[in-house]
């Protein structure tokens, strides 16, 4: 895929705190509004918050969410500065935590962790209905 060729995108700053999911997701739910996929806001909303979370857990660090409308897919990008991918995990039904990545992987057709030059990249695919 090449975000140049796509139709649209956009990208958002995100903090190494506590607030950045709920800035995540009001911005999934905004731009997604303003592209006309109000149909997937929900499941879209919910990966990105599974995945800044991650980041404001793990890596504490500032992150970079990019959105991209790209020939039938909605692709998704966050970067942040540790090395460590996540880990798709199966936790006991008593854990609080460790759910994360299992939402991902359900809710995304496809989804993975890229090397970058500080960090890396988590993304993920979710088909446009």
């Amino acid at each position: 895929m090449s975000i140049s060729q796509a139709t649209a995108s956009r990208e958002i700053n995100l903090g190494p705190d506590k607030r950045s999911p709920a800035v995540a997701r009001a911005f999934v739910r905004s731009t997604l509004r303003e592209w006309g996929y109000v149909g997937l806001i929900d499941e879209v909303v919910l990966a990105v918050s599974e995945i800044v979370t991650n980041a404001v857990v793990h890596a504490a660090s500032p992150s970079s969410l990019v959105i991209v409308d790209y020939e039938g897919v909605l692709h998704v990008r966050l970067r942040d500065d540790d090395v460590e991918a996540p880990v798709l995990r199966h936790s006991d039904v008593d854990s609080t935590n460790g759910r994360g990545m299992v939402l991902v992987d359900g809710l995304a057709e496809r989804w993975g962790v890229e090397r970058a030059s500080e960090g890396k990249v988590v993304w993920l695919d979710i088909t446009k209905r």
